[in-house]
């Protein structure tokens, strides 16, 4: 076949899965549109409730948002300022031309093109033959702990970080073994991971790491070249994730803050995750049926010499990793601890087993189904999807049912409370008619991320609301103070209740005395401070919030947040950074084309 018809050839390829996947993608959530519900849980108002707040500063002509002035209690946490969300944005968007049920349902669509997309496109780069692509992004996608982030459960940072793993792997296998000139797919991978999910950040780096060293180890050293490419790699992903890093150094380490909650938790026995991978339902312990197929059977046909030998020993370590076989209890005081779910590790074990069980099943159907080499299979390609599709809906069958079974989620459907009443939100059903009365409950977990830890008497607030929910209402007295928004004036409780505008919240606060007024919204290090429309500089009480002096009078009082000079140094930067590189990924792909010519084509055999 001459070049040009590789060249169409590989464009037929890939427009029929941009096709194929975009279909998927609309089949998996449509019929979770058309339920108009929601079965929310643990993670669902934390993120709910950061997407709702991003969505009225928009709705205000406000792009960025720091603090949360009309969720998370009109507490002003600084949910926005230290767990990223660049992606969510664009769920946040979709709700100015969605209900809030489907705007969450389409983003969900959104995020599963994208990994299917993006895991095609990373492992045809890595071995050049388009089926394969296409069985790996099928296998990855659709591997049921993927589903369980989302839309069984919803760990969304991780859910969207998940997309982005092949990304990253894609580059170090450029790094320490293949063409080092293409560092910067590593420097994208990681640099995308850090605008969603942080703990991905380090399980990714950690593992990339054991790769590092096994690389030395089994070459006895690396040439020189490769270093600088993962040094260069390194120093362009810190600053394209400037702007997550520096509020976090400017206003959160040492700053007396709580974090999510530490330690390990949730380990999962490894006879669950075999038990759950067999029925291949989306729960936190099942990678799904073909991929455990994959770790039991892989050391038999998987070929010694090859790349794939190290994925599948990696595959098989980190689904030990994610298990109760790993002591986590010898290691609860170590770095270790901070994936918090040991489980966290099936994503990189079902990575790295979807790479190997694509070539397996490559390798039979090339041994038994001459048909699939013909140029376009794409009745192969639709058995596969719909294969897939079906493994989907399969896995999820205990949520639709949930929510399409009237008698089961009608008991469940979120109530509104009253002013005076206060719940923790757990296992409910949302629809667009009660959206907005989730806010009004507190959340399993999210509630006091990134408070003051002088507020929390009893340890993490996650801690008790799992099991003990309703003990999370009473249990620390300063914490339930500022979730009900008591202000103090002379040490005396007061209940007050703000105007919300984007990035800060208004008192109108009367004294009759000089008064020591504390009120109940979190003071961080650039938390700002107007009475009467002058600028004053924020106390900081015993409790962390914000304390001021009055002297007898009537007064508008708005506390908001301002950046540091710094962030937006960063921001300005990480653009220009991530400009440059795609200049630079540009220029390096037409100098690679016009040096060779044939750099562009690839296999177009299946």
């Amino acid at each position: 076949m001459d070049e040009a018809k590789k060249n169409n050839s590989n464009r037929i390829n890939n427009l029929i899965a941009v096709i194929i996947f975009f279909i998927m993608a609309i089949v998996m959530v449509m019929p979770l549109i058309r339920t108009r519900k929601i079965a929310v849980g643990i993670d669902w108002w934390f993120h709910s409730s950061r997407i709702e707040q991003i969505y009225r500063n928009l709705k205000a002509g406000v792009s960025f948002t720091y603090i949360a002035t009309s969720t998370f209690g009109k507490t002003g946490a600084g949910s926005f300022l230290f767990y990223p969300d660049a992606f969510m944005y664009i769920w946040a968007l979709l709700r100015f031309v969605c209900s809030p049920v489907t705007a969450y349902y389409v983003w969900v669509g959104i995020i599963f093109f994208m990994t299917l997309m993006i895991s095609y496109l990373c492992m045809q780069k890595y071995a050049h033959r388009p089926l394969r692509s296409f069985i790996f992004a099928i296998l990855y996608t659709v591997a049921p702990y993927h589903l369980y982030l989302s839309p069984v459960n919803w760990a969304l940072g991780e859910f969207v970080a998940y997309a982005f793993l092949p990304l990253a792997f894609l580059g170090i296998y450029e790094v320490l073994i293949g063409d080092v000139h293409q560092w910067y797919v590593l420097t994208c991978g990681v640099g995308l991971i850090f605008y969603c999910h942080i703990l991905s950040v380090f399980l990714t780096c950690e593992i990339i790491v054991a790769f590092l060293i096994c690389r030395v180890i089994k070459g006895k050293g690396m040439e020189f070249e490769r270093w600088i490419a993962l040094i260069k790699a390194g120093i362009v992903t810190l600053i394209l994730a400037l702007p997550i890093i520096i509020p976090l150094i400017t206003d959160f380490f040492g700053k007396g803050l709580t974090g999510t909650y530490s330690g390990v938790r949730i380990v999962q026995q490894l006879g669950t995750i075999m038990t759950d991978s067999i029925g291949n339902i989306a729960t936190n312990g099942s990678i799904g049926l073909v991929l455990l197929l994959v770790i039991l059977t892989g050391w038999k046909w998987v070929d010694q010499k090859t790349p794939e030998m190290s994925m599948y020993i990696a595959s098989v370590v980190l689904l030990i990793l994610a298990s109760s076989v790993f002591p986590w209890e010898s290691f609860n005081h170590t770095p270790l601890t901070i994936m918090q779910l040991p489980v966290r590790y099936l994503s990189y074990s079902i990575f790295f087993a979807a790479i190997v069980g694509s070539q397996g099943i490559v390798k039979i159907l090339d041994k038994h189904f001459t048909f699939t080499r013909v140029r376009i299979p794409v009745l192969v390609m639709i058995i596969l999807a719909v294969v897939g599709t079906m493994s989907y809906f399969g896995s999820i069958l205990s949520m639709t049912t949930k929510l399409q079974n009237s008698q089961v989620n009608k008991p469940l459907i979120l109530n509104k409370l009253k002013p005076d009443q206060h719940q923790v939100l757990m296992n409910k059903i949302v629809t667009n008619e009660n959206y907005e009365d989730q806010f009004a409950y507190w959340g399993a977990t999210g509630t006091a991320d990134y408070f003051p830890t002088t507020v929390l008497d009893h340890g993490h607030f996650f801690d008790y609301t799992v099991l003990q929910p309703q003990q999370a209402l009473t249990r620390d007295k300063p914490l339930n103070d500022l979730l009900l928004r008591k202000a103090y004036i002379n040490g005396k409780s007061l209940v007050v209740d703000p105007v919300a505008g984007p990035n800060r919240l208004t008192y109108g606060i009367e004294v009759h005395h000089q008064s020591k007024v504390n009120l109940p919204v979190i003071c961080y290090v650039h938390t700002t401070l107007k009475v009467n429309g002058q600028r004053v500089t924020p106390q900081l009480s015993s409790r962390g919030t914000v304390e001021l002096n009055l002297a007898p009078g009537s007064y508008q009082i708005e506390v908001g947040y301002q950046p540091s000079k710094a962030y937006f140094i960063g921001l300005g930067i990480a653009l220009i950074a991530w400009l440059l590189l795609f200049v630079r990924i540009v220029f390096h792909r037409k100098n690679q084309q016009s040096s060779n010519p044939h750099a562009k084509v690839l296999n177009s055999n299946y």
